[in-house]
């Protein structure tokens, strides 16, 4: 039974999520989790407030970076998203600089969605990176 896909706007953009194939999507998962893994082992380390030390977390995560594996990773994660712009229906995968040509924050929220739709236990706001998410944004509010 196919999954259905779905449609959100974002910065005035319509976009179609779809869902990666069960193979592609534990391969992309794999590979998330390789990039990922020791930011969120960083987050066990608090600092001196006991709050999650972000210098760390950020740390283990920039150590970890390759450009090339991070733009296949981002755009093999774009795969099933589809733009609607200019009147055209456009793969945001293939269609990469086209699409996201009004700047990264937009990527990143489409990335987001895209990572939420296919790894919902993951991504969501109640999955593994989404509780950590919510605590970052607690911590960046704070008067």
């Amino acid at each position: 039974m196919a999954k259905e896909v779905i449609l959100e706007t974002i910065d005035d953009v319509n976009y179609v999520f779809g869902h990666l194939t069960p193979t592609k999507a534990i391969k992309l998962l794999s590979r998330l989790s390789s990039l990922l893994g020791a930011s969120l082992g960083a987050t066990t380390k608090k600092d001196i407030d006991g709050e999650i030390d972000l210098e760390a977390v950020l740390g283990a995560l920039a150590s970890r970076m390759n450009e090339d594996l991070v733009l296949a990773l981002i755009k093999d994660s774009l795969e099933q998203v589809h733009a609607g712009k200019d009147g055209r229906n456009l793969n945001c995968s293939k269609n990469f600089d086209d699409v996201f040509d009004s700047g990264l924050m937009h990527l990143f929220k489409v990335l987001k969605k895209a990572w939420e739709v296919n790894f919902a236990d993951f991504f969501g706001d109640q999955g593994v990176i989404g509780s950590i998410m919510t605590k970052f944004r607690g911590l960046t509010q704070k008067p």
